[in-house]
């Protein structure tokens, strides 16, 4: 994978690869690759929805799904959601590598477009 903010090649080992990757995966619609239609994430079709806790718990499945389908070198332990102002929301995400040696632990962050 190839950084987007360098141009450079990502070590698969690093933790910079696999924000990258986690953010690729559910920052993109499904439908939206050419060659790769089912590529993504429903995470873009959620979010200009009412905030509610069926909504929160949509947001949770889509990550999860998306994940285990498109990123099987990381096993989520623990996914949060927290809305951090108007029009903007956190999703955290725990769990472990399964390609490297020993399963070691990762957290990411992903800021998200709210409905206002």
């Amino acid at each position: 994978m190839i950084d987007r903010y360098t141009g450079r090649r990502l070590d698969p080992r690093t933790p910079e690869y696999l924000e990258q990757a986690i953010a690729d995966v559910l920052m993109t619609p499904i439908g939206s690759r050419q060659m790769r239609r089912t590529y993504g994430s429903n995470l873009r079709n959620l979010v200009d929805q009412p905030m509610n806790p069926v909504l929160i718990q949509k947001i949770y499945a889509a990550t999860a799904i998306a994940l285990m389908r498109w990123l099987p070198i990381v096993r989520l332990t623990r996914v949060q959601f927290e809305r951090i102002g108007p029009g903007k929301g956190r999703l955290r995400l725990f769990g472990r590598r399964t390609d490297l040696p020993g399963g070691p632990a990762f957290s990411s962050d992903l800021s998200l477009p709210l409905a206002a």
